[in-house]
């Protein structure tokens, strides 16, 4: 049965609380602050959500409460801002849609990687001068 209300609770977290996938037409780049409510702790564990969400919504939701699970990545209890480092990853969904993957850092202390996260998007590239 507890189970059963974790997993009730992570979907309704993924699913009723507004996140970095709000907005597909919109235009990121390293410095930007992005709000969500989970993120991932190393490339591998994101590469796995990456790779559900290829699939389907299913694989997705079930993707990321495994991992939750493991601690390989952290639900929030809200959402939260963090500040973009960079581009790990751009691929289309299971809805065709443009998904970036971000490395983030905390809002207070932007240069110290702390791990990464999913957000609907393009990706503006700093050409420098």
């Amino acid at each position: 049965m507890k189970y059963l209300m974790a997993a009730l609770v992570c979907l309704c977290m993924l699913l009723c609380i507004p996140n970095a996938a709000a907005d597909a037409n919109k235009v990121w780049e390293k410095g930007a602050t992005i709000v969500t409510s989970y993120v991932c702790r190393d490339e591998k564990s994101i590469m796995k959500v990456v790779a559900a969400d290829i699939k389907s919504e299913e694989e997705v939701l079930a993707r990321i409460y495994a991992l939750t699970k493991l601690r390989d990545c952290v639900g929030l209890p809200m959402p939260l801002p963090f500040y973009v480092l960079g581009l790990l990853v751009e691929y289309k969904d299971y809805k065709k849609v443009n998904t970036l993957v971000f490395s983030v850092a905390k809002v207070t202390k932007p240069d110290t990687h702390l791990g990464y996260v999913l957000a609907e998007g393009t990706y503006k590239i700093d050409k420098g001068i």
